[in-house]
């Protein structure tokens, strides 16, 4: 049997390939029979090019599985784990770039919202101490979380 050629396989249907499958682990069989029971030569090397055919069959039934699971999920928000990309452990967890805007660009809003009516707040402020009365003072700087309580 000559090696098959996986381009043709690609055109065959699942139940051609499973025939064909079976065909080729039965002549792998009795090849092994052959061997054990010292064959001829030509016959011992031919198990080599069968077993490649069995995988390229398998691998064409698979890819074409692959496939047509990825046409039933195309459209769906989640994917079962052997159809998403595989890339590395790290990368896998890394955010993805919708929760890396919210995350560095929303905060960064949001704290330009309170540095102003942080800055407002104590601007508008007297304060009452060594520095005088009736001076305002300014505090330029950001702060996280709430103000202390003891700023006046």
């Amino acid at each position: 049997m000559a090696r098959l050629k996986v381009h043709e396989l690609r055109n065959k249907s699942k139940t051609e390939l499973l025939s064909q499958l079976k065909e080729l682990k039965s002549e792998l069989a009795l090849l092994r029979v052959a061997k054990v029971t010292g064959g001829a030569p030509n016959k011992l090397s031919k198990i080599k090019v069968v077993r490649l055919s069995i995988a390229q069959v398998l691998t064409v039934i698979s890819q074409k599985q692959k496939a047509a699971l990825r046409e039933v999920y195309k459209n769906k928000k989640f994917l079962p784990l052997d159809l998403r990309p595989k890339k590395t452990r790290a990368i896998r967890r890394r955010l993805t770039k919708h929760q890396v805007l919210f995350v560095f660009h929303m905060p960064i809003f949001f704290c330009s919202i309170w540095f102003c009516l942080w800055i407002i707040n104590y601007s508008f402020r007297l304060v009452i101490g060594n520095e005088g009365i009736g001076i305002t003072k300014m505090r330029i700087g950001m702060k996280s979380g709430n103000l202390n309580k003891n700023h006046v």
